[in-house]
């Protein structure tokens, strides 16, 4: 073999040599590689949504309850009370009275569906219609009593009294718009505190308003007592 065959073949096995040497710390190195890899992902924390879902948004409105969203300004009567008892109506009195009242609206969140909520390019959330959630009597003060014969109940006629204020006073901001304005003020509060839990922008529907005005058990409109009102607006009791 001459001299360039020997170098060529020299050359042959040094490069196999350093192949080999490459691949041996591929080998070698390799799983370690994977395994600190596969610590990190494990050290790593879990990703974290960046908006919730509506199943929570949803129970998290139901947990508010009944929300306050307006409150009237004060309400002023004057209410007169008058009371039929006894045989051919002989034990009537009456007494009048000043009240000062307010009353409050919102929404009821314990009434919201599941599905209420539904998103998209933006998001629509269907809520209650607004409620009288409650009804304050201030202040009730009996200004004038009149003659009568035989007992007479006073708180009674208080009671009543207050009883017919309320329905004045419902009366009252039902006409000026208390559910439109509640509605306003639902928009405003709701609508961002949504947004910024989706990430979207929200809009708010309410349901159908009831004919009849849905009323909390401060606002209860039902006569106290089992007592009656007649056309001519004197109170007796049933029988």
């Amino acid at each position: 073999m001459d001299n360039n065959n020997i170098q060529h073949l020299l050359k042959i096995i040094k490069y196999g040599l350093v192949l080999a040497i490459v691949i041996l710390i591929i080998n070698f190195f390799t799983p370690i590689g994977n395994s600190v890899i596969g610590l990190l992902d494990r050290l790593a924390p879990p990703p974290v949504a960046e908006v919730l879902s509506s199943h929570t948004i949803i129970n998290s409105l139901r947990g508010i309850g009944k929300l306050v969203t307006v409150t009237s300004d004060p309400h002023y009567r004057e209410i007169s009370v008058a009371v039929k008892s006894g045989f051919l109506d002989s034990g009537y009195y009456a007494a009048n009275h000043e009240v000062e009242g307010i009353i409050e609206a919102g929404i009821d969140f314990t009434k919201v569906k599941v599905d209420s909520l539904q998103c998209d390019d933006k998001c629509t959330l269907v809520v209650p219609a607004p409620v009288l959630t409650n009804c304050i009597i201030v202040r009730i003060r009996q200004t004038e009593q009149s003659l009568a014969i035989g007992a007479r109940d006073w708180e009674l006629l208080e009671e009543l009294g207050r009883h017919e204020a309320i329905r004045l006073f419902v009366e009252d901001v039902t006409e000026i718009g208390i559910f439109d304005k509640a509605k306003e003020e639902t928009e405003l509060a709701l609508g961002d505190f949504v947004s910024n839990l989706t990430g979207k922008a929200v809009d708010i529907v309410f349901e159908d308003q009831s004919e009849e005005i849905e009323l909390d058990g401060t606002c209860d409109l039902d006569p106290p007592f089992s007592w009656t009102k007649d056309s001519e607006g004197e109170w007796s009791r049933s029988s």
